[in-house]
């Protein structure tokens, strides 16, 4: 590794963010190509890689032959500044390329608060942020997701904007720039090309844009689907996901994908299950979930459900399911997701009352909520989290002391059930979207938005209710932003300029910056929150990508009356204008009978019966990406590297039975090691060599099984089996005189240091921690550590003996070298 590169990581915080190398990450070779693509994800690497459509395009792209794609994401506040005053480009994570050498960048915008993150993006790849500042030499920068159906606020950072789903326009767009690469076009001929797809809006040809629509997977049955996609080092949704259907015919007025991804398309049941079961058994996850906008309307999930726990058998797995529509809930769904009840389960009310919900067209009762909460706890969860928005049109207080009424009751159900319930109330300000029927209504202030929140806080203040809520600044400028149009880039680009970076992140967020911005170009922002007539033109109605406007004014109108629309999946069409009824409409997976019996033998339980003990000791290195992985994401790594392999390993007993692992004492981040040790747990006994080939290639580049060795009773674990600790240590870049400092180090009878942790110190003795030190070789030191408390660093020996701290220790490079054993029984004495 580049020592510049090294020493950059060392200094930043979480450098796993940007190492790459994970399970199932593809690298090819950058010569073997036609296009290089790196797929952009506008926020944390931890948000970024739980995003499916990044994994399905990633894979999309990287099946093709002549296509290479690899991903980056938004640096963090000290990597930002860790690149810039190295003068080093943000990079991808495959291959450590600069982003400016790929052929194009693809953003995801998934959330308006993203946006001063491209423009973070831009600047640390050395890349103009406005397209009409960008020449040949720069790469194409498309935008596509949820926020691309209003491009106009930063339409002016984009090349082309992808509008649509996204499996065939990668494939498209890359397709065009491969033939214009050929032929050697100028940009401008390219974006003429681009102009020419379905779902491809280009701003800089203004005229050319009118009437752009969008791309539309019709049949996501056989859409291609990773089922092996990358298995992150640290994420918020650990688990395999599948989409089991795209599109929701329900009509919650309030909600935009619901409208803007019509029709309804979904999987069938043997396909998801194929799927889910595959991404299970090549990344070890301990649980799956279905993806879907409004899963409880897939007739196969119960069914589906059983399938994939009787194809992972016997590896325990359990469900995760997002929020679900209140009526949707059955015993037998419930007790078809596994064993887990250690978590919440989340339902979405949406509004307090029966007559916000026929208002926003959500149709549920009080009773559906009741009775659903009820299955839950009586089904083994102790906390229920409940979705609900403020702020909607019309709401009175009634509608919020609603809110109040329904947390109450369904703790008492709770309390019914076990001792100590929990029940969440979570709140968003609602924020009109573009494509919906509420795109004209007005969204309430930021002070009007803390007074509802401060009555929620008052009322659900109670032991076993909690209330969560989503800040109203953060609210108020994602309303801005929703329907704000062209005007706003300049808005955005001085934002950012003032420092705005991670707006969707409560400790970088400022709505001082924003206020000074919108100042500085004369905007009065909350004019974009006003209400809106019928006749109002709108940013975005020039992209025909969306519901016919007709249909989404009565859908308005009907609000007002309180009057529903039925969903046109089980009853007629209602006209949205979405549907050609050839290739583009309604595509519904039939439902499959399911036995109570099936449910019950399917879902996976805690392991009860006892098998004999058959335990491991594996060797294995720790080199190069892999050295900035921190304890906890190696052990995460280790263990679904082994559920990945395959062997028979016991699992812990309880609710949710893991992988018994147990791994040796931590490496500090950034060393490497030839010598790291796990010891695992088998149900049956299989042959040394049998295990190592198992699980050899089922770790992240960096992390290799070298050597398994079966282990007898009596057992002793790594750390009261280990002597001591061999280090090489590189301190050639900092010109110390080594031989002098170990010889004072030597001569002393007693070497005091006094140790800083937190608030406490405490002084030790280095001369009974240490057990050698010595020059290998010019720069290079030996160092053995005993291993005893107090665990003394390498760090710390080399603060105390040798003077190198602060930045220097950044320089360092400790290589772990071997190990030393107390000889016990069945221990390896000369590893």
């Amino acid at each position: 590794m580049d020592s510049k590169f090294f020493e950059m990581l060392c200094s930043v915080n979480k450098p796993y963010r940007y190492i790459g190398g994970e399970l199932n990450s593809r690298k090819k070779a950058w010569d073997s190509v036609d296009i290089h693509i790196c797929l952009v994800f506008p926020d944390s690497y931890e948000i970024g890689t739980s995003h499916i459509g990044l994994s399905i395009l990633y894979n999309v792209a990287n099946d093709r032959d002549d296509i290479l794609a690899e991903r980056a994401f938004t640096p963090w506040a000290d990597m930002e500044e860790a690149l810039s005053s190295r003068g080093i480009k943000l990079f991808s994570l495959e291959s450590n390329r600069a982003l400016d050498e790929f052929d194009i960048l693809g953003f995801s915008l998934g959330y308006e608060l993203t946006y001063t993150n491209v423009l973070t993006v831009l600047k640390s790849a050395g890349i103009p942020i406005y397209s009409k500042d960008r020449d040949e030499s720069h790469p194409l920068i498309i935008a596509g997701g949820p926020c691309t159906y209003n491009p106009e606020p930063v339409a002016a950072f984009f090349d082309a904007i992808a509008i649509g789903d996204g499996e065939g326009l990668v494939v498209e767009i890359s397709e065009m720039a491969k033939v214009s690469k050929k032929e050697d076009e100028h940009r401008g001929d390219l974006l003429r090309r681009l102009a020419r797809i379905s779902g491809v809006y280009v701003p800089s040809l203004g005229n050319m844009a009118s009437g752009v629509g969008r791309a539309l997977q019709c049949d996501i049955n056989s859409a291609p689907y990773p089922v092996h996609p990358v298995v992150p080092y640290a994420t918020t949704q650990m688990r395999a996901a599948v989409e089991v259907s795209r599109g929701c015919a329900r009509g919650c007025r309030f909600c935009q994908a619901g409208f803007i991804y019509r029709p309804v398309r979904q999987r069938d049941s043997s396909t998801v299950s194929k799927i889910a079961s595959e991404c299970i058994l090549s990344t070890g996850y301990e649980e799956f979930s279905f993806l879907s906008l409004s899963l409880g309307d897939w007739a196969p999930l119960e069914s589906a459900l059983r399938q994939v726990h009787e194809a992972c058998a016997p590896l325990p797995v359990d469900a995760s399911l997002p929020s679900l529509r209140v009526e949707s809930m059955s015993d037998r769904m419930l007790s078809s997701m596994g064993s887990s009840r250690s978590g919440s389960f989340t339902l979405a009310p949406e509004a307090g009352t029966e007559r916000m919900r026929n208002l926003i067209n959500k149709g549920n009762t009080d009773q559906d909520l009741y009775v659903s909460v009820e299955k839950i706890f009586k089904n083994g969860w102790q906390a229920v989290k409940l979705y609900f928005m403020i702020g909607l049109p019309d709401e009175t207080q009634d509608d919020l002391k609603g809110i109040v009424d329904i947390a109450n009751r369904c703790l008492s159900i709770g309390r019914k059930y076990h001792r100590r319930p929990d029940v969440t109330v979570s709140t968003s300000t609602f924020v009109p979207k573009a494509h919906t029927p509420f795109q004209w209504e007005r969204q309430i202030s930021i002070e009007e938005a803390v007074e509802k929140q401060a009555y929620l806080k008052k009322h659900l203040r109670r032991p076993g209710l909690h209330y969560k809520w989503h800040r109203a600044e953060m609210s108020f400028l994602e309303g801005v932003f929703a329907r704000g149009g062209a005007e706003l880039a300049d808005v955005i680009a001085i934002a950012h300029e003032d420092g705005a970076r991670f707006d969707g992140w409560d400790e970088h967020f400022d709505i001082g910056r924003w206020r000074r911005a919108f100042a500085k170009r004369k905007i009065s922002p909350d004019r974009y929150l006003e209400g809106r007539g019928n006749s109002f033109e709108f940013p975005w109605d020039h992209l025909k990508v969306g519901p016919d406007k007709h249909f989404l004014m009565k859908e308005r109108d009907k609000a007002r009356r309180l009057q529903g629309t039925l969903d046109c999946v089980q009853n007629e069409c209602t006209s949205c204008g979405l549907c050609d009824f050839d290739e583009v409409k309604n595509r519904i997976a039939s439902s499959e009978a399911i036995t109570q019996d099936q449910v019950s033998s399917s879902a996976s339980k805690p392991q009860t019966v006892k098998h004999e003990i058959y335990k491991y000791r594996i060797q294995y290195s720790k080199k190069g990406r892999a050295a900035f992985l921190g304890g906890l994401e190696v052990t995460d790594t280790l263990r679904f590297g082994f559920r990945a392999s395959g062997l028979p390993f016991r699992y812990s007993e309880g609710f949710h039975p893991r992988i018994k692992v147990s791994v040796g004492q931590a490496l500090p981040v950034g060393a490497e090691s030839e010598t790291e040790f796990v010891d695992i747990e088998l149900s049956k006994f299989i042959d040394e060599a049998e295990v190592l080939k198992s699980v050899e290639r089922k770790f992240p580049e960096g992390i290799m099984a070298k050597r398994v060795r079966f282990l007898k009773p009596p057992y002793e674990s790594i750390s009261d089996a280990v002597l001591s600790n061999e280090y090489e240590v590189t301190l050639s870049s900092l010109g110390l005189d080594l031989e002098a400092s170990i010889s004072n180090f030597d001569s002393a009878e007693a070497f005091p240091f006094m140790r800083v942790r937190g608030k406490s110190n405490k002084e030790v003795d280095l001369k009974e921690a240490i057990h050698k030190l010595a020059v290998l070789r010019d720069g290079v030191l030996g160092m053995t550590i005993l291993n005893k408390p107090p665990i003394i660093r390498v760090s710390e020996v080399l603060s105390a003996v040798f003077g190198v701290s602060g930045e220097d220790l950044n320089r360092v490079m400790v290589n772990k070298t071997g190990v030393e054993w107390k000889c016990a029984v069945n221990s390896d004495c000369n590893t």
